[in-house]
């Protein structure tokens, strides 16, 4: 309230109605302002002269009037809601037609809604924070804040989960009284959780114990109360393996064998039973420990004895450890194959007449491997200790060609013999018909008496010159019935017919044998 002008000398007072409002105020020649009025009334102003005191109501009067507020009610809703969802109603709990009612998050206006004279609904907020609404009157202008506010929180979506544990994984000894416990997270303050056997229900709580069979299918199902679980159920189950007890055992291999050649490595390895997840090994030579783990690599020498203990972590073992049967070791040195060659009925033959040679093998390991040659030409399919022929040319040279085995394998040993073929033979003079020859016939004094005698005996053989004059004796044993055996007579003996005689029990054969030099 004020005055457009003033006079100086001049004291101005003002009234609403007859009551003094404030302090006068001194004229200064220009308007004057007696500062803001608040209470309601017909507002009027006097001025006093400062020399005359001489009193003048000056001209007019104003009038203010005090609206009122609009009425406040309380601000409704908001609360929690699960990320992702659609938020939370805000409201007033009444209202008043006519009023215009705006509300804001924070500071920003969402939007205004008109009284109705009953509650209001701003609908469904999703911003996390403070809601506030004022009124506003649009007649007067005048606002007012409504009481209190609705706070909107947004809580996060909790994945429950539960697993199964026994406190020793899925496997368990038998006869074992067995507790699965139920391992949940984002359960809530008070979970749920139930049991089952093959699909059977079977429990209720945190854990559940029984006896296992090998097979059974354990499940669980854990209902979670905490807000915003999603899913709400989740369930787990576990195949249970129940596992018999055992003794650890351990065995172990060489390579390439137990008998190898001298300064050769071998690779041992181990090969465990019911040695479980973390098992542990030992190698020893003797009472020497030279190695762990599941291999072994070393050279040994002749006689040494290698073992392995294992250490078993196996669940249900009776034993906490196991030794393997010891293994001997056979060291051999390298030598080459000695080969000698028999021949039945012997090298000298008549043309066509089948020849058989037997290779004896010394210094050749267990298994050597044979390959037969006639004059330099290995002879297909002849790998075997013996050889037969009876096509053999005169002067052909036959070779048996053997590979050592054993632990120094792979060495070569040969042997070689000159066959000599005749169309010349002289038989028996008796008629006592016999599978013998003497060959060749005529000779220089050296000749092989080869064939069969029927039997095994003893055969005693006899060289006589005409006039009855032993110039050779011997006695020869048959092997399987053949006799293969090189007679020698002296040099000094001459050139002319001598008589052999073969003997053996009741059977004699007699020979005309020529010697010529």
């Amino acid at each position: 309230v004020g005055l457009d002008g003033s006079n100086s000398g001049v004291t101005y007072k003002l009234y609403n109605g007859s009551t003094l409002v404030g302090s006068p105020v001194a004229g200064t020649g220009y308007g004057i302002n007696f500062g803001l009025q608040t209470a309601s009334g017909t507002y009027t102003v006097i001025g006093t002269d400062d020399g005359t005191t001489c009193n003048s109501n000056m001209a007019g009067s104003t009038v203010i009037s005090v609206n009122s507020l609009p009425d406040v009610f309380p601000v409704t809703g908001g609360g929690s809601y699960c990320a992702g969802g659609t938020g939370m109603h805000i409201g007033l709990a009444s209202s008043v037609s006519g009023i215009s009612y705006t509300l804001f998050y924070g500071v920003t206006n969402i939007g205004t809604i008109s009284g109705t004279g009953t509650a209001l609904d701003f609908g469904l907020q999703t911003g996390a924070g403070g809601y506030t609404i004022r009124a506003s009157n649009p007649a007067t202008t005048c606002n007012n804040l409504m009481s209190g506010s609705a706070i909107v929180d947004i809580t996060p979506v909790v994945i429950p989960a539960v697993t199964i544990s026994t406190g020793a994984g899925d496997s368990v000894c038998s006869g074992v009284y067995t507790t699965f416990t139920a391992m949940g997270t984002n359960g809530g303050s008070a979970p749920t959780i139930q049991w089952t056997v093959n699909g059977i229900i079977t429990g209720t709580g945190m854990s559940y114990s029984y006896y296992p069979v090998n097979g059974d299918m354990v499940g669980v199902t854990y209902n979670s109360n905490a807000a915003c679980a999603t899913p709400s159920a989740v369930t787990s189950s576990a195949a249970i393996t129940v596992l018999t007890k055992e003794f650890p055992a351990v065995t172990i291999s060489a390579n390439p064998g137990v008998e190898v050649c001298r300064g050769n490595s071998v690779v041992f390895t181990a090969s465990p039973a019911y040695g479980g997840s973390a098992l542990s090994y030992i190698w020893k030579k003797g009472t020497t420990i030279i190695g762990s783990g599941s291999t072994l690599s070393f050279i040994p020498l002749n006689g040494d004895v290698i073992t392995c203990k294992m250490t078993s972590n196996y669940i249900c073992r009776l034993a906490n450890s196991a030794t393997s049967a010891p293994v001997d070791m056979i060291v051999d040195s390298p030598s080459t194959p000695v080969v000698t060659i028999a021949a039945y009925p012997g090298l000298s033959i008549s043309e066509g007449q089948t020849l058989t040679l037997e290779a004896n093998v010394t210094n050749a390991g267990p298994a050597p491997t044979y390959q037969w040659s006639v004059n330099g030409v290995n002879i297909t399919g002849a790998t075997g200790p013996e050889f037969s022929g009876n096509n053999f040319a005169n002067g052909a040279l036959i070779a048996c060609h053997v590979l050592s085995s054993g632990g120094c394998a792979g060495v070569n040993g040969s042997a070689a013999v000159t066959v000599h073929v005749s169309n010349v033979g002289v038989v028996t003079i008796n008629n006592n018909q016999a599978d013998m020859r003497v060959v060749p016939n005529p000779n220089n004094g050296s000749f092989v008496v080869t064939g069969t005698m029927g039997s095994d005996n003893e055969v005693s053989l006899e060289v006589t010159d005409l006039i009855g004059q032993v110039v050779y004796k011997t006695a020869v044993l048959p092997k399987n019935g053949l006799i293969n055996e090189q007679v020698q007579l002296t040099k000094s003996i001459a050139n002319g017919m001598y008589i052999l005689n073969l003997r053996s029990g009741s059977d004699n054969k007699v020979f005309h044998v020529v010697v010529e030099r």
